[in-house]
């Protein structure tokens, strides 16, 4: 008798399992997600340099050198396609003394259901100290400086163009540029001096101001691939969460064609342009 019952549920089990898996396949969905690379660059490539746009006079220049990761670091993000680079105000500058901002990047494919790190998280946890709440600010981007692709299918939005003096032709950027929005939290350091530690992600064609957020536009069941970049400020000098947002976005004004040569045209993705299948290549999973 107890076989039997056994068997019995066992069958409702299968049965129940193959008709989930007849479900996912009917609504095209894929539970699990192939890892994506951008074609050609990576993080480590950003320039040195990041003219202003459009005044070559203006811009941020590379101040110090590159904080390398080391291998329990790397273990630790998670990632080893990223840059950590602080860029001082050259040309012109708008205040009594050059502006800083510390860029942090890294770049996440293939996972799913992961918890990005981010500084509202990790700094707490390194004892930096908090100094007021966490709130999500508006990231103003120059749309003059942008043009609509009349390639991309408006259906899901409209997707700009951009380019910058180092990038001699457009680039497109991510959907949602135009509502750009970044978490924004104040911190002290340990010398009691204040900053602003704040971040947005690109993920698999747009952009998304939260972790949570990531989980959302990155793991859509209907993407055969899933990646995200985590683009982060740390900005001193500035009184309210309101200016760092502000001073993030006159640098992403040069800044945003370099992050999007670095992520996956999404565009040429869902077109099934990108990546280029080969013979041998795995079919997207199911």
């Amino acid at each position: 008798m107890k076989s039997a019952a056994f068997v019995a549920a066992l069958a409702v089990l299968v049965g129940s399992a193959a008709g989930i898996s007849a479900v996912v396949r009917s609504l095209g969905a894929h539970l699990t997600k192939l890892p994506i690379q951008p074609k050609d660059e990576r993080q480590h490539t950003i320039p040195r340099e990041i003219k202003g746009w459009p005044d070559p006079d203006t811009g941020w220049c590379q101040q110090g050198q590159d904080r390398d990761m080391t291998a329990e670091e790397a273990e630790e993000l998670g990632t080893g396609d990223t840059i950590s680079r602080a860029y001082i105000e050259c040309g012109p500058k708008v205040g009594p003394k050059p502006r800083v901002i510390l860029l942090h990047t890294a770049y996440y494919t293939g996972m799913i259901d992961t918890v990005p790190h981010v500084p509202d998280r990790c700094l707490t946890a390194a004892g930096t100290q908090l100094d007021g709440p966490t709130v999500e600010v508006a990231v103003p981007i120059d749309m003059s400086l942008l043009s609509p692709d009349p390639w991309a299918d408006t259906a899901k939005g409209v997707v700009y163009r951009m380019r910058n003096h180092t990038i001699q032709r457009h680039v497109r950027l991510p959907r949602g540029v135009e509502n750009l929005r970044m978490t924004m939290t104040p911190f002290k350091d340990k010398t009691g001096r204040r900053f602003f530690a704040g971040y947005f992600f690109i993920a698999n064609g747009g952009v998304v101001a939260s972790a949570n957020g990531v989980r959302l536009l990155a793991f859509r069941l209907q993407d055969d691939y899933a990646y995200y970049l985590k683009v982060q400020f740390t900005i001193y000098d500035v009184e309210t969460a309101e200016g760092a947002g502000q001073m993030a976005g006159e640098m992403l004004n040069s800044l945003f064609p370099e992050l999007a040569l670095r992520v996956p045209d999404w565009v040429e993705v869902e077109a099934g342009n990108y990546p280029e299948k080969t013979g041998g290549q795995a079919s997207p999973p199911g």
